[in-house]
């Protein structure tokens, strides 16, 4: 039983030291490799027939993508999910990802 009280204090002491990412969702509106950005339209979380990621809030948020794990189907244009962290007064991303084109469902058959 100690050691199981143990180990439970070791992982609580370790679990406060990890940060969480914060995740976006949205269309990448620019992509710049040489300059390690990109530029992104974020949707919010109403998510309806007619936009199934959500609608586009008209705030656009640019961010650093320097060694960032990312698809490779990733261009502008694309839908994407973003994971990212704010680092100083710089966002960072760490994980993008491209999601697919679903194309909006206006209720006409």
């Amino acid at each position: 039983m100690r050691t199981f009280i143990c180990a439970v204090f070791v992982f609580c002491l370790l679990a406060g030291y990890v940060a969480a990412a914060d995740i976006i969702q949205g269309r990448c509106i620019s992509m710049e490799n040489d300059a390690y950005k990109m530029t992104v339209e974020i949707y919010d979380t109403r998510f309806t027939r007619q936009h199934p990621y959500g609608v586009p809030t008209g705030r656009i948020l640019e961010m650093s993508i320097k060694g960032a794990s990312m698809d490779s189907a990733v261009r502008a244009g694309s839908l994407v999910r973003v994971a990212y962290e704010i680092d100083g007064t710089r966002i960072k991303a760490l994980k993008i990802m491209s999601l697919p084109d679903i194309p909006a469902d206006n209720g006409e058959k």
